[in-house]
């Protein structure tokens, strides 16, 4: 069995993982796949809409460069790898290459979420315990941060290019690699990101309580504040729907390096861990949406120029068959 992509399993993997038979659930696999559908194409148009809303308005800071990372990566899984687990692709029979980068890619955008996580939770730990060295942010630093977090995405999805190996004319995965990749994932792309960004924020915690009062002396320091925590509160959204998301995932893997004897579980998880993170995707943008109220704003704005050419459009076409139709008149009276 496949452990290590996120496809929709088929029968033989249920199977082989729960460990007694059973009718293949036909109507279950449909709805999921139906459901993976409905997730691609909100997703797709969520996290879209954001990136379009960020080009048209401008990144204002740091925190808005990786939001647009985070979406464009979500974007990207989506559009690969979704019609991927929907037609059912077996990366066993095909080349060895291919099921390699499918699985390494795979990983690797993930990554890049996690990490545009972690730098985001950095940055506003930056804004609330220094501010001003935070205002001072470049261009240049702000570039040095993508470049690190293309890279160290790149290094942390690594382990999985080599967990396959061709034997027999089939792909299969080496058991030393495979349980090497599922700790270093678990630990790298999920343990480790969760407790720094909870230690980010219980400095958060402590410097605002610490800071509250002499924050609210002026009228333009609680502007900053209120600012401050709308991003903030945002970021939480974006963390807290990760850790939620893609826990099935991480407990599906290690039950299985481990060989936890949980068969009902396993079922469980074998058929919607996949549906499970791949929502997370959708998440996002809704957290974005409903916690940060300039991205409604862009939104409105952007709908009421689109509605306002449109009437404009409309009433250039309208005038224009009255100036055709007067002028046939002219020409019939003449």
């Amino acid at each position: 069995m496949d452990h290590t992509t996120m496809f929709i399993p088929n029968y033989t993997d249920i199977v082989t993982t729960v460990g007694y038979d059973y009718e293949e659930p036909i109507g279950l696999l449909l709805a999921l796949k139906i459901i993976l559908c409905l997730i691609f194409l909100v997703g797709v148009s969520s996290n879209g809409s954001i990136v379009i809303l960020m080009v048209i308005y401008g990144f204002h800071n740091v925190s808005d460069v990786f939001i647009g990372i985070l979406c464009t990566a979500n974007i990207l899984f989506l559009v690969i790898f979704t019609p991927l687990e929907i037609s059912e692709f077996n990366p066993h029979g095909s080349s060895l290459f291919i099921c390699r980068l499918v699985n390494t890619m795979n990983v690797y955008f993930c990554a890049v979420s996690v990490l545009s996580l972690v730098v985001l939770s950095y940055e506003r730990c930056s804004a609330v315990i220094r501010p001003m060295s935070s205002r001072s942010s470049s261009t240049k630093s702000t570039a040095v941060k993508i470049i690190l977090v293309i890279l160290l995405a790149g290094v942390l999805s690594a382990p999985f290019w080599f967990v396959y190996q061709r034997v027999d004319n089939r792909n299969t995965p080496d058991q030393t690699f495979f349980e090497f990749a599922v700790y270093s994932t678990t630990v790298t792309m999920y343990v480790c990101p969760l407790i720094l960004i909870a230690a980010m924020y219980t400095c958060m915690a402590a410097t605002l309580m610490h800071t509250a009062a002499s924050l609210q002396e002026s009228t333009q320091n609680r502007h900053v504040q209120s600012r401050r925590n709308r991003v903030s509160w945002i970021v939480i959204g974006l963390v807290i729907s990760f850790a939620v998301c893609w826990f099935p995932f991480y407990l599906y893997l290690m039950i299985i390096v481990t060989g936890a004897d949980l068969p009902r579980l396993m079922y469980f998880l074998a058929y919607f861990r996949q549906t499970i993170y791949t929502l997370n995707t959708c998440s996002d943008p809704l957290s974005i949406y409903l916690l940060g109220s300039r991205f409604r704003q862009n939104l409105q704005k952007a709908l009421c120029k689109k509605k306002k050419k449109q009437e404009n459009l409309t009433l250039f076409q309208s005038f224009s068959s009255k100036q055709t139709v007067a002028g046939k008149s002219t020409s019939l009276s003449v």
